[in-house]
């Protein structure tokens, strides 16, 4: 829609392009970096209200896997009906019956009381329970075959499962009674064996009384029937270690007991009685869309049992079904064979995960999350066919801690496919000559036949597309069937787009920016102004309208509709002035034809060695010309190999106070060149650099990172971490009063990386001043609107040697920032690798024309024993050794007073080892060396009893 603030942004749009000069496209967000857009925003009150620019890397073009061929229904044997019910009496035939009412019921007799039964689509079994035992019914073969009891996996106890569900591949049973060592809850069984494993006791015993069992066979999601008064009905059971059941719905009027249940992939629940026809038993159907009873089934049997179960013997379809395997080792790319293993801190490992597809469905699509080392893979396209494995191998994951890794794997069968306009689209019709209205073709169309009826994605590609002021540009979708959206309107202001490819994704990060720089990639369906017309032939209002005008989607309008038929996409320019064109536009439809989710851990233990050196000090005196031995004890109280090297060092200059142990880098360019004397930290635009300072704002989750390392060999003791920051329109009265900081042993966030020290709660600024420094441009350096912040906090922690991450925030009591200044050297655009988070994202690079430092500045304290150097009056034998766990060994000190003067002599031997706990083990030594010249205590007495060579 032209618009006056169209209009406006259009006059602006050259000078906005000069200011930038060789940067036309700026990423910089308002909220995550101050930029010199933002500051000439502030100057320009008619550009006030267009937000700033936003940040957002072109994406990468999703990787479409190969289609998959359509799936056909599969029969059953003889047994074509899907509704299998029996009860508890063997003489009584199971009944296979269409709920549909087509067919006629099959009665099969299987001679066995039936309790509780559950389908497997993918062995096609039938599993049945006769309360305390265990039978497979093949449903091809029609041949039964008894397992044998119900074995706890506890205590070899027989054990009674009343209902039976298969979820998601594992055999379920409920139990309704309770003792100590078996609760009443759910188990899993095992299908060979039946083996059963508590997988969730009941909370209460008075709340689920669960006979009926099953799981819906498309979704995964546990139902069951409950006797008990309180939730009495059908309910869900979530699993979630809470005991609970969620009441769908109660028994139908005058039903207290029902003990079989069956969910179909008709979308209904059927909920089987144990009374006979005789005695009015009925099948009660429950349509879950509906959330209603329907006209009930009469149950084929003439008497009234006990208890009756349920199952749903038809698929519709292939069925997907993983297992999931994770295994840990040392080896790098190995595959180890075990699920636990025992290292020492600091370790290597690899962790392996093998996925089997175990179903009959061919999977196409891979994601995999590890809850410690993050998202492995996403919408990775691996064909798995039934019975196929693939294996990936992590990098190596440092061990600093022992931890237990849960993985999930999800694989989806998908079907893509998709169709281009394969002609050029002129923006307007006419152009260059003509500069607004239709574009031609008017509509460009794409046509399906044969695609799947009900696509879950629907994604538009514009491909190749330029134009001079795309906020100029509408585009309207529709489908075969009439539906319509506005999926892109009113965007990206003034600047020019050229030859760019565009995705409208519904699952991108973000809508396209209003008034900013539009880059390639992908991007959320995006219409700012509602209400734009589109002219004959295309349909007539009103549309559906994306975000931020609206809140319609691809996947709300198109989604889940028949495909067929012709698509249209007609597009106006709908503002003289500017022209552009279209190579062709594109449009995928992603079908899930189903999908399988296993998970499993691996454990890494860590055995470390413990270092325990006695005594903790030595001294001898000796005569000028001697020598003397005294036993130094290193010994191993862990449980891991204790590896020690001894060093000394001199203690004459004694542990210094609290220095600086690390400065980032140089944040002044001018000192005393800014306003009023002050220093200058300029940003140097004649370099083509933007960035004044990156948002680390607490109230936005923005934060920044950067690394240093602790050289060795000893740590450092850490008091103090020095940030800088500013909020603009300060006073040099700081308003910064919160800084919260995290230390990682690795890139926050990133895999295998750990906090050290810290949190994001915790406020641990003491003080923060003015530095006497400005940020500034190189041709405004007496500007004083944002005097820099030096905010010191609180650490107090040790470090051993190693690479470390600060990760940092602020707050202020001012709106703008507060913003991080980079590190900044003349004639420099940058060599460091500093990160930022914005929203509580991951981390990424920053960059502006080069890679980005922060300044920062730690202080503390370290060893004398990080510059050892050789003490010429003392030895020791052995310098180095490994010692054993639980064991201990001696080293010989040697104090030799050969060729020195008398007086004292002091230093450190400084035990060096791998306990990750105590690396550095200090052992004060001190020599005292005796004049020739004896003492002559009682002298003037002629007694010599107390004569002495001491220095008293």
């Amino acid at each position: 829609m032209a618009t006056r603030i169209h209009h406006a942004l259009r006059v602006l749009a050259p000078a906005l392009l000069l200011l930038a000069g060789a940067v036309p496209s700026l990423a910089a967000d308002h909220a995550t970096s101050d930029s010199l857009l933002d500051e000439q925003r502030r100057r320009l009150a008619e550009a006030a209200a267009a937000p700033a620019a936003e940040i957002e890397a072109a994406l990468a073009a999703e990787r479409l896997p190969a289609p998959l061929p359509r799936t056909r229904h599969l029969s059953f044997g003889a047994v074509g009906n899907p509704l299998a019910i029996g009860v508890d009496d063997a003489t009584i035939p199971m009944a296979f019956i269409d709920p549909t009412g087509v067919n006629p019921n099959v009665q099969v007799p299987v001679g066995i009381q039936v309790w509780g039964a559950a389908y497997d689509p993918v062995t096609d079994i039938l599993y049945l329970s006769s309360g305390s035992t265990f039978h497979h019914w093949d449903v091809t073969a029609g041949t039964l075959t008894t397992i044998g009891p119900f074995i706890s996996s506890v205590d070899g106890a027989t054990l009674v499962m009343e209902g039976l569900a298969v979820a998601n591949g594992t055999l379920l049973g409920s139990r309704v009674a309770n003792t100590a060592t078996n609760p009443e809850g759910i188990y899993s069984i095992n299908p060979a064996t039946g083996v059963a494993t508590l997988v969730e006791a009941f909370a209460t015993t008075a709340g689920q009384t669960l006979s009926g069992l099953d799981a819906d066979p498309v979704t995964g999601t546990l139902y069951g029937t409950n006797d008990a008064t309180t939730n009495r009905g059908l309910v869900e059971i979530p699993l979630d270690g809470s005991g609970t059941v969620i009441r769908i719905t109660d028994y139908p009027a005058g039903e207290t007991d029902i003990d079989g249940l069956a969910v179909g992939t008709d979308g209904r629940a059927y909920l089987v009685e144990d009374d006979g026809t005789a005695a009015n038993g009925q099948v009660h159907v429950w349509d879950f869309a509906l959330a209603a009873y329907q006209t009930p089934i009469p149950t084929p049997w003439a008497t009234s049992e006990v208890f009756s179960a349920g199952a749903w013997v038809a698929a519709s379809g292939p069925v997907g079904r993983i297992t999931l395997t994770k295994t840990v080792g040392t080896a790098p790319g190995v595959c180890a064979p075990t699920d636990e293993i025992t290292v020492v801190t600091g370790a290597e490992v690899y962790y392996c995960y093998t996925v089997e597809n175990t179903g009959t469905l061919t999977l196409n699509l891979h994601d995999l999350v590890d809850d410690q080392l993050g998202v492995l893979l996403e919408d990775e396209p691996i064909t798995l066919a039934p019975g196929a494995t693939h294996q990936i191998i992590s990098s190596a994951v440092v061990i600093t801690a022992p931890v237990v890794n849960n993985a999930t794997w999800t694989a989806r069968a998908v079907e893509l496919v998709g169709q281009c306009s394969g002609v050029p689209i002129l923006l307007p019709a006419g152009a260059p000559g003509t500069t607004s209205g239709p574009a031609a073709p008017y509509p460009a169309s794409v046509t399906f036949a044969g695609a799947p009826t009900a696509p879950g994605t629907v994604t538009v590609e514009l491909r190749g597309i330029s134009h001079t002021f795309p906020d100029d540009l509408d585009f309207l979708l529709e489908g075969p069937g009439g539906q319509t959206l506005v999926f892109m309107s009113d965007v990206g202001g003034g600047n020019a787009i050229v030859d760019i490819d565009l995705t409208i994704d519904d699952a991108a990060a973000a809508i396209l920016p209003d008034s900013t720089q539009i880059s390639a990639g992908s991007w959320q369906p995006s219409n700012v102004i509602a209400g734009d017309p589109f002219a004959a032939p295309a349909p007539a209002g009103p549309y559906g309208n994306a975000a931020p005008a609206g809140t319609d989607t691809l996947a709300s309008v198109f989604g889940g509709l028949d495909p067929n038929g012709t698509w249209n996409l007609w597009i106006v320019d709908d503002a003289g002035g500017d022209v552009g064109e279209l190579d062709e536009w594109c449009l995928n439809l992603r079908t899930d034809l189903g999908q399988a989710t296993a998970s499993d851990s691996a454990t890494v233990n860590i055995l470390d060695p413990q270092i325990d050196v006695t005594p903790a000090s030595l001294s001898s005196t000796l005569e000028p010309g001697t020598a003397e031995d005294q036993p130094l004890t290193i010994q191993n109280t862990g449980g891991a190999p204790l590896d020690w090297a001894i060093d000394e060092a001199p203690a004459a200059l004694a542990r210094v106070p609290t220095a600086v142990l690390h400065d980032n880098g140089p944040l002044v360019t001018h000192p005393g060149g800014g306003a009023g004397g002050a220093d200058a930290s300029a940003l140097q635009t004649a370099l083509g650099m933007t960035i004044f300072g990156y948002g680390h704002q607490i109230s936005a989750n923005n934060r920044v990172a950067d690394d240093f390392t602790v050289p060795g060999p000893t740590p450092w003791n850490v008091d103090t971490i020095t940030f800088f920051a500013y909020q603009t329109g300060s006073t040099t009265t700081s308003t910064i009063n919160d800084v919260r900081v995290q230390i990682w042993d690795g890139i926050p966030g990133a895999a295998g990386s750990n906090v050290v020290f810290g949190d994001l709660v915790t406020n641990r600024l003491a003080s923060s001043t003015w530095t006497n420094a400005y940020r500034v441009t190189d041709t405004t350096i007496t500007d004083s609107a944002r005097p820099i912040m030096a905010n010191v906090v609180t650490i107090g922690t040790t470090l051993p040697p190693g690479t470390y991450w600060l990760d940092w925030f602020c707050g202020g009591t001012l709106a703008s920032g507060p913003w991080a200044p980079p590190v900044t050297i003349l004639g420099s655009t940058g060599s460091g690798n500093a990160m930022q988070s914005t929203a509580g994202g991951a981390f990424a690079p920053l960059i502006d024309v080069g890679p980005q430092d922060f300044p920062f500045v730690i202080e503390g304290t370290s060893s004398l024993c990080s510059t050892p150097s050789d003490l010429p009056w003392i030895s020791v034998n052995p310098a180095a050794g490994s010692t054993a766990p639980g064991a201990s060994d001696v080293v010989t000190v040697t104090f030799d007073a050969a060729a020195l003067s008398p007086g004292l002599y002091d230093g450190l031997l400084c035990v060096n080892s791998n306990d990750p706990a105590t690396p550095l083990v200090e052992v004060p030594v001190s020599l005292t060396v005796t004049d020739t010249m004896p003492f002559l205590d009682g002298f003037e007495t002629g007694n010599t009893s107390r004569w002495s060579l001491a220095v008293p």
